[in-house]
């Protein structure tokens, strides 16, 4: 596509053969690249002069011009107060145009002013964040007149500021203080990067080049677009899991990433490895509300804590994070993963690898748990359904437990996983049942496939002690 000016109307788009120019030039380049033609588009400053017969910016005026270009800033595309009949932007645009519109520059900076005169303020990522995302959904939800937009802009530019220093980061711009076209009213001329521009050294190993790091909107951006979010060594997983859309995909590459994960009221996330053996986390991983999966991962768990819960039932409860997943009413897929506690720091065996809670008011849940390798826990998976709660059912399924106290403890009345193929070794009780109700049941679900070499039990129940 070939895109002719940028925003020329706010300067010499008034002239009466701007537009004509532009179709003039689209007409060159139609003879030009006949069959190979691209389409071309006026870049202007909003809506300003679109349609207007007398500036020859009709359409039939503008017979070689294949859409319109429209830089415009502002809170909501939907945001009627520009028009005095209470119409939005696109809908204006529609009675001034048939040809497509693309909003060829929209967003906003990522730094908030507290003070214009002195150029005082802080870093707001999250300001930017949420005010590119709700313009982005609505060109999105704009298909039929829409076809596309740019947002301002890939990263920082260090020069714009005129009086500034191009090797500093300066705060200087210009006040925005008509409508809604900013969100603090100010425009900081070096701060519209969707990434960041740091001296070499300041995020990384120095390499003799600048450094570059994602902001909050680049995740945002990346969820809305391609429904993934890649994350490599030095960024946070758990911005990445904050910014993902449902159903997406956090990708996370080859590397060691120390933090605690939680993922909350989710639907359908993946959290998925590069590999399990090279993509490590060292921390806990929790999911509360959550349908959740996660796939190749290294997970060495450290004492995590506490976590608290809050539903309908409870405020506040208090459950201990000494596990490498925990799970709260959420139907879990856990698969292809290496879980243990971090060696490093216990000594013997010690939490559980898995641990799935089900409690009061909840319905059935039908987690996942395949192909695993979980060693040197004290529990290796643990199920807990509480008393008025749903039932934990699903899939327990080609896992390798090995060396645990406990192999699968099924803790209170109904857990009733299928238990298939897995191989469960060294433990004192390879599986472990509490109480003995429901136990032909659960033994019913328990297949000949399992094996349990180097266990003293393979399957305990300490209601009839043995």
């Amino acid at each position: 596509m070939w895109a002719i000016g940028n925003e020329n109307n706010y300067h010499n788009g008034s002239e009466y053969d701007y537009y004509s120019l532009c179709n003039k030039l689209a007409e060159i380049a139609y003879q030009l690249e006949g069959d190979t033609y691209h389409p071309v588009i006026i870049v202007n400053g909003h809506l300003t002069n679109i349609g207007v017969r007398e500036k020859e910016a009709e359409d039939m005026q503008l017979n070689y011009i294949d859409a319109w270009g429209c830089s415009v800033y502002l809170e909501s595309f939907y945001d009627t107060r520009w028009h005095t009949d209470q119409r939005n932007l696109f809908e204006v645009y529609e009675e001034k145009s048939l040809k497509p519109i693309i909003i060829t520059a929209y967003g906003s900076d990522a730094f908030y002013t507290t003070d214009p005169e002195t150029l005082e303020g802080y870093e707001d990522e999250d300001m930017q964040a949420d005010w590119v995302r709700d313009n982005t959904l609505e060109i999105m939800a704009a298909t039929d007149v829409c076809i596309g937009g740019c947002v301002m802009e890939y990263s920082d530019e260090w020069w714009k500021d005129e009086n500034g220093d191009p090797s500093t980061h300066d705060t200087g711009g210009y006040e925005a203080t008509m409508g809604n076209t900013s969100p603090d009213n100010y425009a900081n001329e070096e701060y519209w990067g969707i990434v960041q521009i740091g001296p070499d050294g300041t995020w990384s190993e120095p390499d003799g080049l600048d450094d570059i790091r994602r902001r909050k909107v680049y995740y945002i951006l990346e969820a809305l677009y391609k429904g993934e979010i890649d994350v490599v060594p030095g960024e946070s997983i758990q911005n990445a899991i904050d910014n993902c859309i449902d159903n997406g995909v956090v990708h996370v590459l080859e590397g060691t990433y120390e933090e605690d994960i939680s993922i909350r009221d989710t639907n359908g996330l993946r959290l998925m490895g590069d590999i399990n053996g090279g993509t490590i986390v060292e921390g806990t991983i929790s999911f509360e509300d959550s349908d959740s999966s996660i796939e190749d991962f290294t997970i060495h768990y450290k004492d995590g804590g506490t976590l608290s819960y809050s539903d309908d039932y409870y405020t506040d409860f208090k459950l201990l994070k000494d596990a490498g997943i925990t799970a709260i009413n959420s139907e879990i897929t856990v698969k292809n993963c290496i879980i243990m506690p971090d060696q490093d720091i216990f000594m013997t065996n010690y939490g559980k690898g898995i641990q799935i809670w089900n409690l009061y008011g909840s319905l059935d849940i039908n987690p996942v748990i395949e192909d695993n390798l979980i060693q040197n826990a004290h529990t290796g998976i643990y199920l807990y359904s509480q008393a008025f709660g749903g039932a934990i059912n699903g899939i327990i399924q080609d896992n390798d437990l090995q060396d645990n106290d406990y192999g699968i403890v099924l803790r209170m009345h109904k857990e009733k996983p299928y238990i298939d193929n897995n191989t469960i070794s060294n433990s004192i009780h390879g599986i472990h049942l509490t109480y003995y109700d429901l136990y032909f049941e659960r033994c019913d679900n328990i297949t000949e496939n399992n094996t349990f070499p180097g266990c003293a039990d393979d399957i305990y129940c300490d209601e009839l002690g043995e």
